[in-house]
């Protein structure tokens, strides 16, 4: 059993890497290892796809409100149902729909603590400006999970280019194919360094299910990035 067993809906509202089991993991790796960061806290959800993480800060790690920004509408729509459904308190979330870079100048300086960012970073060419914005924004504290490159010890990114077409790619409204990038996990340090976070590597830990082993591959890694 897990928070997502027990929230089922989420294994409807997306196909994309929605299987309860590692959903679960993840709850257990992301936010709860990370309680502390989020309870009581304001919490943004950079890409909040159908809102499962941004439920999870809220509803299983005691967030104070989120703010989840997502630029496929649909998902937004699955994830106000989803919050409906499950009865969270109206006015402790909202979602902006659009582009991430855009819809972060709309939030108030100062009035988030903790950002999610997960599952981002490797659908955007854009990293260094997003972790700029972030800590502009007077966040003191990052949660980020990202596919990195592996058997990569130096501070390299590797551009490419990348389909929009499904929702778990990188997000365009008028083109098929948008430069994005993957960096490796130097990369990413460097990046949370350069704005002042203090880097916290967090590999698993316990039973790793068959679906989240890449973390064990070390393609995926989670760092946590805090400042006074």
């Amino acid at each position: 059993m897990g928070f997502f067993t027990d929230h089922e809906r989420f294994n409807t509202t997306s196909t994309v890497a929605s299987d309860l089991e590692r959903l679960d993991f993840r709850f257990r790796h992301v936010i709860e290892r990370n309680r502390e960061l989020i309870e009581n806290k304001r919490v943004l959800d950079i890409a909040s796809h159908d809102g499962r993480f941004s439920f999870a800060a809220l509803r299983g790690a005691g967030a104070t409100s989120v703010v989840g920004i997502e630029a496929r509408d649909h998902l937004v729509k699955h994830a106000e149902d989803t919050f409906a459904f499950y009865n969270a308190e109206p006015g402790s979330y909202r979602f902006l729909t659009g582009d991430v870079f855009e819809k972060l100048d709309e939030i108030e300086p100062n009035s988030i603590d903790t950002a999610l960012v997960l599952g981002f970073l490797y659908h955007t060419a854009r990293q260094y400006e997003l972790i700029s914005k972030l800590s502009k924004l007077g966040i003191k504290s990052l949660i980020v999970d990202s596919k990195v490159l592996r058997n990569v010890e130096k501070p390299y990114v590797l551009l490419e280019m990348e389909r929009t077409q499904q929702d778990a790619m990188i997000w365009d409204e008028s083109r098929s194919h948008v430069l994005s990038s993957v960096p490796s996990a130097a990369a990413l340090e460097l990046y949370l360094t350069e704005f002042g976070y203090r880097v916290t590597h967090q590999p698993p830990e316990g039973d790793v299910p068959k679906r989240a082993r890449v973390y064990l591959r070390k393609g995926r890694v989670t760092m946590i990035g805090q400042k006074d």
